[in-house]
């Protein structure tokens, strides 16, 4: 083999030596003129809960084995020092799926509500109430057609437009992240997105131009959704080694979560009270953006 394995994989299999010679190999590579008493490396200590990983057969499997791998990788992340980290990134994560999985989920729905109710110089809490009110008079006209087969159900060509609109967001956002996030670092750049995007929820209410509104509506969605991948890898590097990929597949599943409650609460409370709806999600991210300030850089 031409370029060597890594030295992470030999250290997780416990084969500390092969590791000190690949980094032998590799500093006497990047200086021509040294020798292997110049290089400052003299011993090479794994991580904490690495030799227990690496003690274990190679040839052992069964459910049993399955058990005790996912046991040592879980139970490190509820102890110190793991566990203040990767409970902010679990309530963090939670917190963006709730947002722009949740309230995104509602997004083409509320736009054609919008969109339908016809209604200028109004705020985006004023025209669903009004929108609500007008499906509430039409549904008796709709059931006395369904008796005769016929459903009825329009949606405006708008919100193609504007869902297509958001798409070509993230995909300009997920570019610019590329390079701000050299600049202001991973923690940063997810605090100012969530700050930015709870600001985006809560004057989303007070705005009554539609073209502003749909701006602010889409920036509520679109900064908190890209902060999900910049924080997955952030969560890989907060943790050791043998434990990093757990912790990145709980949080996940912590977002998870709060897609599915993000969107039930959506539809639970929004027709009865959407100032509270966007007050709720739009303080969500200002208290996650808070809670990412106190991750380690």
């Amino acid at each position: 083999m031409i370029l060597p394995e890594s030295p992470k994989f030999y250290l997780s299999r416990g084969r500390e030596s092969e590791a000190f010679a690949v980094l032998l190999r590799l500093y006497l590579e990047n200086h021509p003129h040294a020798t292997v008493e110049d290089f400052p490396v003299k011993h090479i200590t794994p991580e904490a809960g690495q030799k227990d990983r690496s003690a274990t057969p190679k040839g052992s499997g069964g459910l049993r084995h399955v058990a005790n791998s996912v046991w040592n990788q879980t139970v490190p992340l509820f102890q110190r020092p793991n566990l203040a980290n990767f409970t902010i990134c679990c309530v963090v994560q939670f917190g963006l799926f709730v947002v722009s999985a949740g309230m995104g989920l509602w997004f083409p729905d509320i736009i054609n509500r919008l969109t339908a109710s016809n209604v200028l110089d109004a705020t985006v809490c004023e025209a669903l109430d009004l929108s609500i009110q007008v499906d509430l008079a039409d549904e008796l006209e709709e059931s006395i057609k369904m008796f005769d087969g016929v459903c009825v159900d329009t949606i405006n060509e708008r919100v193609f437009i504007y869902a297509i609109t958001l798409g070509g967001l993230y995909t300009v956002l997920y570019l610019a992240m590329s390079v701000l996030m050299r600049l202001l670092g991973r923690k940063c750049l997810v605090a100012f997105n969530l700050f930015f995007s709870g600001f985006s929820g809560i004057a989303l209410q007070f705005v009554d131009h539609p073209y502003v509104t749909m701006a602010l509506f889409c920036s509520f969605l679109v900064f908190a959704g890209t902060s999900i991948s910049i924080l997955n890898g952030a969560t890989v590097s907060f943790f050791p080694t043998n434990v990093r990929a757990m912790a990145v597949c709980l949080s996940l599943m912590m977002g998870r979560l709060g897609s599915v409650f993000g969107s039930n609460l959506v539809g639970l409370i929004m027709e009865d009270n959407c100032t509270l709806t966007f007050n709720l999600f739009a303080t969500g991210s200002i208290i996650c953006a808070l809670l990412t300030l106190m991750l380690p850089n």
